[in-house]
């Protein structure tokens, strides 16, 4: 099955025609990259911002539940514009497994991401959103009580790229097809990084828990946008890096293949890609879009 989604709008195929330069086919690395191309085309449509909410978070987190409620309730403020990806990294107490969980939910790619982009995780729950500073006193980690204020002016803010995912799923292999189209709509003059992965929603896996007290363990509880793994490299994959000035109308596409672990439920799977800033002083998040698996 295909299904393409994008961000806002509907791309203008025309606009795939309408090219003033044709690169040749680059590659960049990865973990499982294709062949990738950039050109430089006309125009393109101008998207409003979905926000990506990269959570800190764990089973054996007996106050993460409120975690899990604030971005719920931040999701159903902005219905598909927000991107939430649960990180469960390892070497955190709270993200172990708890005594009778039956599934670790720790990945080695969440672990990556923790450490290399947030610097290690001082609290949980905990989030990045779109991966800048906020808050009193600055941080890139910032505290549950400003999450509903920082989403709200993150989602206000211009994105300068247009995103566009194709993602094509063999249900008797589990090989995932995806394919990335960025198109800066905005002219920009640092380095990029693009980041693919899968989250997967509905697992039923112990959680501890607060509410109400005393702590105890929900043996049903619902586990959402658990962060399965990155398909690309888990911080990012670098691009268009011999293009130092990204003009407006320049594209970049990239496809990636996939083999889902037989334990994972495709049908609760969904594929995201973000596009970041890769600067000395930025990680910040441009754009992102989501999509079912299939």
């Amino acid at each position: 099955m295909k299904r393409i989604f994008a961000v806002a709008g509907i791309a203008t195929i025309l606009s795939m025609a309408a090219c003033t330069e044709k690169g040749p086919l680059i590659d960049f690395g990865g973990k499982t990259g294709k062949a990738d191309t950039t050109y430089v085309q006309t125009s393109d449509t101008v998207q409003d911002r979905n926000v990506v909410i990269e959570e800190f978070t764990g089973v054996s987190c007996s106050n993460c539940p409120k975690g899990h409620a604030t971005i719920a309730s931040i999701q159903a403020k902005y219905p598909g514009r927000i991107v939430a990806i649960g990180l469960y990294e390892k070497g955190n107490g709270n993200t172990d497994p708890n005594p009778i969980t039956k599934q670790d939910l720790r990945t080695d790619d969440a672990s990556a991401i923790c450490n290399v982009i947030y610097g290690s995780v001082s609290q949980l729950p905990g989030a990045g959103i779109d991966r800048v500073v906020a808050g009193a006193p600055p941080s890139i980690q910032l505290d549950r009580s400003i999450w509903p204020t920082q989403a709200d002016a993150r989602i206000a803010v211009p994105a300068p790229v247009s995103m566009y995912i194709n993602s094509q799923y063999n249900a008797a292999s589990r090989v995932v097809t995806v394919t990335v189209r960025s198109v800066f709509t905005q002219a920009f003059n640092k380095g990029v990084r693009l980041t693919v992965g899968v989250v997967e929603d509905s697992i039923i896996e112990a959680q501890e828990d607060n509410n109400p007290l005393p702590v105890h363990y929900d043996t049903i509880y619902v586990q959402n946008h658990v962060l399965r793994a990155t398909i690309s490299q888990a911080t990012g994959d670098a691009f268009l890096s011999s293009v130092a000035n990204k003009e407006v109308g320049r594209v970049y596409q990239r496809t990636y293949t996939y083999t889902l672990p037989a334990a994972w439920v495709d049908a609760h799977c969904k594929i995201y890609a973000f596009v970041q800033t890769d600067d000395a002083s930025s990680k910040e998040i441009l754009q992102a879009v989501e999509t079912k698996l299939y």
